[in-house]
C-alpha cells in the first residue's frame, strides 16, 4: 500500500472512530428495575443505589457513562458501569451493592 493511501486510510478511520465515540458517550442510561424491598434498603442506607454507584465511579475515574445496570451475582447486588475514559478507552467497573466496594 502506498504511503499516501495508508495516511488517508488512517485519517478516515480516525475520523470515524472519533465520530462514533461522541455518539456513544451521549447514549442515555437505561433505568434499572428495582424491587420494592431493594428500594426500601436503599432508602434506609443499607445498599448502594445505581445512581450512587455511578456518582462514585465518575468521582474516581472521570469520563462519560456509556451504560449502567444492576444484576445479582452469587446472591449479591452488583452495579456494572461502562465508561468512556478521558483518554478514549472503554472501561467496565463493578460496584458491590451492599458494601460500595469498587472493582
Amino acid at each position: 500500500m502506498a504511503p499516501f493511501h495508508r495516511i488517508c486510510r488512517v485519517a478516515v478511520l480516525s475520523l470515524l472512530w472519533i465520530a462514533s465515540a461522541g455518539a456513544i458517550s451521549e447514549a442515555p442510561i437505561a433505568p434499572s428495575v428495582a424491587l420494592p424491598a431493594e428500594l426500601a434498603a436503599v432508602a434506609r442506607g443499607e445498599r448502594v443505589s445505581l445512581d450512587q454507584a455511578v456518582t462514585m465511579v465518575l468521582g474516581r475515574y472521570g469520563g462519560k457513562v456509556i451504560s449502567a445496570d444492576t444484576s445479582s451475582r452469587n446472591g449479591r447486588v452488583v452495579h456494572r458501569i461502562k465508561l468512556l475514559t478521558d483518554d478514549g478507552r472503554v472501561r467496565t467497573v463493578r460496584v458491590d451493592g451492599q458494601t460500595g466496594n469498587i472493582s
